[in-house]
């Protein structure tokens, strides 16, 4: 919900989205934008590193039963691809890059989901669906500390609205 009240007052061509545990380079902003651009994106993330400098993440898999896996995740932070990006089919909402005017037009993150799981999932079948792709930049990264964010909830309220998110989302 918070997401969606900051995007309506924004004012910028594109909304950059940042999880307070993900660590961005402001100085990347530029390239981050002129890749989207490139691209003609839908959506744009960068390579999420972990602290010990392994890569997190490098896009979503989604399975039928709606379980998430990680691409990339554990290996060496190194590695790239030759063309600097991927297209990929769902992105994490750590940190990601938006143009404002499709954000508003799909009217944001569906607020039915409580507690910030499958909110960017369903986001990214919502830009799929109107012809743009989604990427992640191997030139542009962030240092994401997983789930550092809701350190201080339990794991079983955690796993309750990973479930019942997943449900509704399915």
């Amino acid at each position: 919900k918070s997401c969606n009240i900051a995007a309506s007052r924004a004012k910028g061509d594109y909304l950059l989205f940042q999880n307070n545990d993900c660590f961005f380079d402001g100085s990347q902003l530029a390239d981050f934008i002129s890749l989207f651009t490139k691209l003609n994106a839908g959506i744009l993330a960068p390579t999420l590193i972990n602290e010990d400098g392994t890569l997190q993440d490098a896009g979503v898999r989604i399975s039928p039963s709606g379980h998430s896996r990680l691409i990339g995740i554990g290996d060496p932070a190194a590695a790239s691809w030759s063309k600097g990006y991927r297209e990929v089919n769902f992105i994490s909402s750590a940190c990601f890059l938006i143009k404002s005017d499709l954000w508003h037009a799909l009217e944001g993150f569906d607020e039915i989901y409580d507690f910030g799981y499958y909110e960017d999932t369903e986001l990214c079948l919502r830009v799929r669906e109107t012809g743009r792709k989604l990427f992640v930049s191997d030139t542009i990264r962030a240092k994401h500390l997983m789930s550092a964010t809701t350190a201080s909830v339990s794991d079983e309220k955690k796993l309750r609205h990973l479930h019942l998110n997943r449900h509704t989302f399915l």
